[in-house]
């Protein structure tokens, strides 16, 4: 192809380009999770978990995960975690004219038999005394590829009561 085919900047002349992870919204293979929850009491926990597709050439999960919250928790990403029920949590097409479906399921809050194994854990937010309080997050800027046919859980644990979490993952799926 020749450079002047190429969309370029209007000011430098410079080749456009758009990085793989923003392309991937505009192909319609990016979606957006986002699930809040507050923590009742010390100890309680919020948790997601997510089910890969089975093996398919075009849909290998792409994952990265984002914790916020009004004061200190510790969080885990698992992988080859075994649960049931749960309510069903709706992860949007982030090019919302697109068509495609989530291959994903996700649910909040289902019964835990086993976790797995802890791929990631992370301590977000900061703990609230007389003189300060603050809150916090942590977006783990490690991108993990999902194994198929698997279910990953991803655990907010409170260490103070009334704690607003929120979980935001972006996912996207490629071959």
């Amino acid at each position: 192809m020749d450079r002047a085919q190429l969309p370029q900047d209007l000011v430098s002349g410079n080749v456009l380009i758009i990085e793989p992870e923003h392309g991937v919204i505009h192909e319609g293979v990016h979606f957006t999770l986002d699930y809040t929850k507050t923590l009742a009491s010390v100890g309680s926990i919020s948790t997601v978990m997510l089910t890969t597709p089975a093996a398919s050439e075009d849909k290998h999960i792409h994952f990265v995960c984002g914790i916020e919250s009004d004061k200190a928790v510790e969080w885990k990403f698992y992988e080859g975690t075994s649960a049931s029920v749960g309510s069903t949590i709706t992860a949007y097409n982030n090019y919302r004219d697109s068509t495609n479906a989530n291959p994903v399921t996700i649910v909040a809050n289902p019964v835990v038999t086993t976790y797995g194994t802890i791929l990631e854990s992370h301590i977000a937010g900061s703990a609230s005394t007389r003189q300060s309080k603050s809150g916090g997050g942590v977006v783990a800027r490690n991108e993990w590829v999902l194994k198929d046919s698997t279910s990953y859980m991803i655990a907010i644990t409170g260490t103070e009561a009334t704690t607003k979490t929120v979980i935001n993952v972006p996912y996207y799926y490629r071959a």
